[in-house]
């Protein structure tokens, strides 16, 4: 056993007793056995210590004290670690039972890798699926775009954050996308196809509170990004996309969350920014697209298509007035949701629903009848079983 390289997982945590017990059992219950525990407490008063206490004798280290934030806690749980693999899992999410075990087996299949990643489904506050972030393959300039890499299913080589730092303490958000791009640009990164990790969201969290404020770490880490040079030199020419992703995509999380008046402020920057939305159409319908599908909104579990028109309409209808010109892609937006639910019942060998979804999609945009994809789908739907 011995021979297995040592994982250390960090919990930077503060004031999230409800959920620590199950973060901690979840990280304490892994297949994996050689696992170093670090928990790393800001000075909770509301029974944290005392949840941290019933389990020190099975965690490698723990502290409780004021910290100057997350990142900081976190680097020095790793500082202070001795795993060649490391991760941090915060105390409101969970992994699961495998999920060491097969981030271990990833970076031991392919040894210049510099971080593995894997599925993230989202949960409320009682456990229940409202969304997730698949492991989509793996390429530099989709993650220049957006990060899809999901935090808590990430497990980083030592050697890698030997080569690129750890993380930024003055990312107040986004030092997880911060560190995942620096690694990324110098490392081969490795993709896991299971479910890792579930991440918690709920009214206390900082990704539900403060969600308008990542726009601007976002903003912060791509201009880190772009003026290094290790960036590839084809990617430099991305970086105006990029920064209209970043506000599109802070905007709609910001509608998913239920904050409509920071969605509205955050697209009324961009169009001050770029007035002409004709400029990044695909990208816009794209993202829309991705949102009605898999996260919109993220307080609630169950989403119909009926109900997923309601909410674009509802966002398209709060734009601010220099944003209004987005309102013509919501044929566009609505053809390409209804084509990808129509490949999943495909996929899922429902025909009936297959060719309601296509049909629909060709409704909204008849162009999309010349699609071989949907084509083929609307024909198979047709044909007995």
């Amino acid at each position: 056993m011995d021979q297995l390289p040592l994982v250390s997982i960090v919990t930077p945590s503060f004031n999230q007793a409800a959920f620590l017990r199950a973060t901690i059992e979840s990280v304490l219950g892994q297949s994996y056995p050689r696992i170093e525990y670090l928990v790393m407490d800001g000075g909770s008063t509301d029974g944290s210590v005392e949840i941290i206490r019933e389990y020190s004798g099975r965690l490698a280290y723990w502290q409780s004290a004021p910290d100057e934030g997350q990142a900081t806690a976190i680097n020095a749980g790793w500082r202070r670690a001795n795993g060649e693999i490391l991760a941090y899992l915060n105390s409101d999410d969970v992994l699961t039972p495998d999920a060491v075990q097969l981030s271990v087996q990833a970076l031991l299949n392919c040894p210049e890798a510099g971080l593995s990643y894997g599925t993230c489904v989202w949960v409320n506050e009682q456990g229940r699926e409202i969304g997730r972030i698949e492991a989509a393959p793996f390429t530099l300039k989709t993650l220049v775009l957006q990060n899809r890499l999901a935090q808590p299913s990430v497990f980083v080589r030592r050697a890698a954050l030997d080569w690129v730092g750890l993380l930024d303490p003055t990312m107040h958000f986004l030092m997880d996308y911060d560190l995942w791009l620096r690694i990324a640009m110098h490392f081969p990164v490795i993709r896991i196809p299971h479910i890792l990790a579930r991440f918690r969201l709920h009214d206390d969290s900082k990704t539900a509170q403060q969600y308008r404020f990542f726009l601007d770490d976002n903003l912060r880490l791509l201009d880190k990004a772009f003026r290094d040079p290790a960036m590839p030199r084809e990617l430099v020419g991305m970086r105006p996309r990029a920064e209209n992703y970043a506000f599109v995509l802070t905007g709609l999380h910001c509608y998913s969350l239920g904050r409509a008046d920071d969605g509205r402020e955050i697209f009324r920057r961009l169009f001050e920014r770029c007035p002409n939305a004709s400029e990044f159409a695909d990208d816009i319908v794209s993202l829309f697209a991705n949102h009605l599908v898999h996260l919109a909104p993220l307080k609630q579990a169950a989403f119909s298509p009926v109900q997923s028109e309601e909410w674009l309409d509802a966002i398209l209808n709060d734009l601010p007035v220099n944003a209004q010109e987005l309102t013509r892609l919501r044929s566009q937006v609505l053809a390409q949701a209804h084509v990808t639910w129509g490949f999943a019942a495909h996929a899922g060998g429902d025909k009936r629903k297959a060719r309601q979804f296509m049909l629909r999609a060709v409704e909204y945009q008849p162009s999309r009848a010349r699609n071989r994809g949907v084509l083929s789908v609307l024909v198979q739907s047709f044909r007995p079983a």
